[in-house]
């Protein structure tokens, strides 16, 4: 992300390397604070954090089929949230629903 600033809907990266939906609180020199929208939050590199286009581009998404637990792989319309499970299953998701890894990792 190249300019952050506070208040900023984005996905930033959560100890377990995928990358989740959150808002950019306080901007420090080398780190960004986050609140994920699962009403946890943690402090980020600033290479940590994409804006949504990005994320959509680059991030291989999975689901919380309907809002459970689990999450499932699939592949999502960003314009119209739409998740397409990948054992065919499809359904309306929320942001929160969703997190993604980059491609390859």
């Amino acid at each position: 992300m190249t300019s952050i600033q506070m208040n900023q809907l984005c996905f930033a990266r959560w100890t377990d390397g995928n990358y989740y939906p959150a808002v950019t609180g306080e901007v420090l020199p080398d780190r960004v604070r986050v609140g994920y929208l699962d009403n946890t939050s943690g402090l980020v590199r600033k290479d940590e954090i994409l804006d949504l286009q990005e994320a959509f581009r680059i991030l291989e998404f999975q689901g919380r089929y309907r809002h459970g637990l689990l999450f499932y792989s699939g592949v999502i319309s960003q314009h119209d949230m739409i998740m397409n499970y990948d054992d065919g299953d499809v359904e309306l998701v929320e942001l929160r629903q969703l997190r993604g890894r980059k491609r390859g990792e």
